[in-house]
């Protein structure tokens, strides 16, 4: 799943094992959201890297049995979602999947088993709520919250149904079935899937819902060679996927005319050197602009990959990136450290460095690293650039540092040895500065 704002990025491993995957789509870092070997599914992401999903516990567990429950991913960590609200006598059990999130990570969605029954569920600010007592699940989540899809039960054949629950007047009260007589209206895989960026469009299964007419577009995702899966809509209302012809598989999207565009044929015509994955097999989401696409490739030895692509980059005076710092406590001074630009990093003949808009440096920096010294107690943004022959590239993102004098370090490795029958002997190391 990737942001409309390109920001962030989540996904899967799979070596045997599923765990998640935290991307920054600007430093190009990429943090696990568990060791190998602890299950972690991601699911959806926010404007700040917030991850939403499944992880492994014991904590509540008899005998600390190892169970998966739904969480947030946030500073590095995972977050149980709550079972219960007192307020409304809702308790769900641990079993289920949290699979949305809005952009300013206020609601979740997804799934719980509540009674005898797995109901669609929302958190709202941290606390928890049944959407609907019937059976169905949250896919998506809107923007601003204000909107879910995903599936319930069809009101008169027993199988899933795609459906949106939308708010007029009070939140969800508004429950829309995007097709309940069609031969496809009812199935194991109708579900209303995503909402785009702009929340007006609903992918559900075979069709497009438009929010803001309250029109369908049926989609046909069968032709005399294969057929269509789609995964979400943009603000235009394309809706990408994949297409399959029985014998190879390509990401695609079509136009609300119907006319279907191959992403790698028109990356390749927009100058985009994609030699080294021959085949874009899934097209996962698109960003709100239309210009990063967050897709599923094979590499040259047929080895899945997930790859973002963007666009709108100019790769030839690329920022540095991933800018940080750590303070010298007792010598007033911190160390900066940043990893070189993502693209054309050979060409980098050295940085620059500014603390409030003012460059420190009077030579080019050739390490990746600076020591600011002689720092008074206040606030500092510091920004690095990347210098090409006379060009200096943009400054990356800002990292603000507020020093605080006088915050002593402490001893660090700490070791405890027996020392003869009643004695313990204690050994440390100095610390890094106020040595």
């Amino acid at each position: 799943d990737a942001l409309p704002i390109c920001l962030w990025a989540c996904g899967n491993i799979n070596d045997g094992n599923y765990r998640g995957f935290l991307w920054n789509l600007v430093s190009g870092e990429v943090t696990e959201t568990s060791a190998p070997g602890d299950i972690s599914i991601a699911l959806g992401i926010d404007d700040n890297g917030t991850i939403v999903g499944t992880f492994t516990t014991t904590e509540g567990t008899p005998n600390n049995t190892p169970i998966e429950t739904y969480g947030i991913f946030k500073n590095g960590k995972w977050h149980e979602l709550a079972i219960s609200n007192d307020d409304k006598g809702i308790i769900i059990s641990r079993d289920g999947f949290a699979n949305a999130i809005s952009r300013d990570g206020r609601t979740i969605g997804g799934i719980a088993k509540y009674g005898s029954n797995y109901v669609p569920v929302v958190w709202i600010d941290g606390v928890l709520d049944v959407v609907e007592n019937v059976t169905g699940a949250i896919y998506d989540v809107s923007a601003d919250g204000k909107t879910l899809c995903g599936w319930t039960m069809h009101p008169k054949k027993n199988n899933r149904t795609c459906a949106i629950w939308t708010t007029k007047e009070n939140l969800y009260d508004t429950k829309i079935y995007t097709d309940t007589i069609s031969a496809y209206s009812a199935g194991p895989f109708c579900v209303a899937r995503k909402i785009s960026p702009n929340g007006r469009y609903v992918a559900a299964y075979d069709r497009i819902y438009d929010l803001q007419t309250d029109e369908t577009f049926e989609v046909d995702l069968y032709d005399a060679v294969g057929g269509f899966e789609f995964y979400g809509v943009t603000n235009s209302g394309k809706i990408y996927g994949y297409y399959n012809d029985g014998r190879s598989q390509e990401a695609a999207w079509f136009d609300l005319d119907g006319k279907k565009t191959n992403l790698r044929n028109l990356l390749i015509k927009q100058g985009v050197n994609v030699d080294k994955y021959p085949n874009f097999i899934m097209l996962t989401n698109i960003s709100e602009d239309e210009k990063t696409f967050g897709l599923m490739s094979f590499d040259l030895n047929q080895v899945p990959r997930s790859l973002i692509v963007k666009t709108d980059v100019d790769t030839l005076s690329m920022s540095p990136v991933a800018l940080k710092a750590r303070m010298l406590e007792g010598v007033n001074s911190c160390r900066l450290v940043w990893i070189k630009p993502l693209c054309n990093f050979s060409a980098v003949q050295g940085y620059n460095i500014y603390r409030n808009g003012t460059k420190l440096n009077n030579d080019p920096l050739m390490e990746l690293f600076y020591i600011d010294k002689g720092l008074t107690e206040g606030k500092y943004d510091y920004e690095v650039t990347a210098l090409y022959n006379e060009n200096e590239s943009n400054k990356s993102e800002k990292l603000s540092l507020d020093v605080n004098l006088n915050q002593y370090q402490a001893p660090r490795n700490i070791l405890s040895l027996q020392s003869g029958f009643n004695d313990v002997r204690l050994l440390w190391d100095q610390p890094y500065s106020n040595k």
